[in-house]
């Protein structure tokens, strides 16, 4: 009898920690992501202490899940290159236990980092796989962000039809499904490609129709997306007011999302406007406040340094080339080509040609590694002019074929993506379905019996409370 009571006592006691700390692993994830848009550091520590009491609990799902959960923190920081080896090592694990929705993740995940850093063809491969996963699964909304994904990946080859095809079937599907956000998500994506194109007028009513669902639902992160997007296009049509007006309350939600990189950003494109108004002190104003914000993010300095760093700076150019030097050393420099093309074009739109110059050739040098296609041949445009109007006339007819050979051969692939669109204007999810098909495989395990995290905790669980139920029956 004795003998017995002691194993029921071993069972319940073991019945309680499991359940302990299930609850407590839970209750830990479910807190990094609050904190993620509020303490970016609490949540990666957060995270790192579910994940210890995931491995010595030996359970595979939620170490899976708190790798991911890291691997999500460090994508949110822009910490890509820490985000990667967390996203890669979840996908392991779930691939052990046939987690098919966690392989979807995690390929992703790793998806839009190799996006991040222009390695396209890995990451049509992995925006596919996952994809191919959702489809199998029958996961419509991870179908719907799937295509948005591959929409956005077309994007940034500027191969922009057939971009707008998949944002367009991706739009089919929220709306079909009533997810209004996911839309608004459409909305906005639909809308940079009619700024791409200059066709502004389009842009703005597509921002604004994102914007209103943003508002309703109070998503303060897109919100501060939205309007920094409306005050890039009232910049490009040089309403110069109105395109401060967007940045600021841009720079408001940016801010109460603690959402960095985007205030770090926003600064910057108020300041490029307050240079073409030839406004010089609001505009070294807020490129300090981006500066600040940028370096003591990345790097911790006392009031004395910052001063001392601060104060060797004599003009608005050594600040551009401060942050540029600062984001290619901390990893984060998928944006540096853009900001020195964007200073020299300030130099060009005030008549400063030859100041002009040496940034967009720096931009170049910084895009080419990348192959950021775009902005290379927007460089050799604006060289071209700035050589002509320097009357340099020879450097001048060198980088105006270098532009029509760049844009040839990205016109070259937007004709063939016209012609291999075999769902061009197939908007019913029936359709999509049957058409997008993965181009490249990526092997992906699947068990017979796929255990999801609650499945075998819970399995887990009724197992031991029925072996307590027998014992204590016998007891009796």
């Amino acid at each position: 009898m004795s003998s017995r009571l002691l194993v029921l006592i071993i069972l319940l006691h073991h019945c309680v920690i499991l359940t302990a700390a299930h609850n407590e692993h839970a209750r830990l994830i479910e807190k990094a992501e609050h904190l993620l848009h509020s303490d970016n550091e609490k949540a990666l520590a957060t995270a790192k202490t579910s994940l210890d009491i995931a491995r010595e609990q030996e359970d595979t799902a939620q170490i899976a899940l708190s790798l991911r959960t890291i691997g999500k923190v460090h994508y949110f920081r822009h910490a890509f290159y820490k985000a990667l080896p967390s996203y890669q090592s979840a996908l392991t694990y779930y691939q052990a236990i046939g987690d098919l929705k966690g392989q979807s993740a995690c390929y992703h995940n790793i998806g839009r980092i190799c996006l991040f850093y222009n390695l396209y063809e890995e990451a049509e491969t992995y925006l596919r796989a996952s994809l191919d996963i959702d489809i199998k699964i029958d996961d419509t909304p991870g179908q719907a962000y799937g295509l948005h994904n591959l929409g956005e990946l077309y994007h940034l080859q500027e191969r922009l039809l057939l971009a707008l095809h998949y944002y367009q079937s991706s739009l089919a599907i929220e709306l079909k499904t009533g997810n209004n956000i996911g839309a608004a998500d459409s909305y906005q994506n639909i809308a940079t490609v009619f700024k791409d194109k200059e066709m502004y007028e389009e842009a703005l009513s597509y921002y604004k129709k994102a914007l209103k669902i943003y508002e309703e639902a109070d998503i303060i992160y897109r919100l501060g997306m939205a309007h920094n997007n409306i005050g890039l296009v009232h910049y490009h049509t040089s309403a110069y007011h109105a395109s401060l007006d967007a940045y600021k309350t841009s720079l408001h939600y940016r801010r109460k999302a603690s959402d960095y990189q985007g205030e770090i950003s926003t600064l910057l494109n108020m300041g490029y406007v307050y240079m073409l108004m030839r406004d010089t002190m609001m505009a070294k104003e807020v490129f300090v406040q981006a500066l600040m914000r940028e370096i003591s993010f990345y790097q911790t300095y006392t009031d004395s340094e910052l001063d001392s760093i601060m104060a060797a700076f004599d003009s608005i150019d050594d600040f551009i080339f401060f942050l540029v030097n600062n984001e290619v050393e901390t990893g984060y420099f998928y944006t540096a080509p853009q900001r020195l093309y964007y200073r020299g074009h300030i130099y060009y739109t005030l008549g400063a040609y030859k100041e002009a110059i040496p940034f967009f050739l720096n931009s170049i040098e910084l895009a080419e590694p990348l192959e950021q296609h775009s902005i290379i041949k927007k460089n050799y445009q604006a060289l071209s002019e700035a050589y002509y109007k320097s009357k340099m006339y020879e450097k001048a007819a060198y980088y105006a074929l270098q532009y029509i050979t760049i844009a040839d051969n990205i016109n070259k692939q937007a004709l063939r993506d016209f012609h291999s669109a075999t769902f061009y204007n197939k908007t019913s999810w029936q359709e999509i379905k049957s058409l997008i098909k993965p181009d490249v495989n990526i092997k992906y395990e699947e068990k017979l019996i796929p255990f999801y995290r609650s499945f075998w905790f819970y399995c887990s669980l009724l197992l031991t409370i029925i072996i307590i139920f027998l014992i204590f029956k016998q007891l009796l």
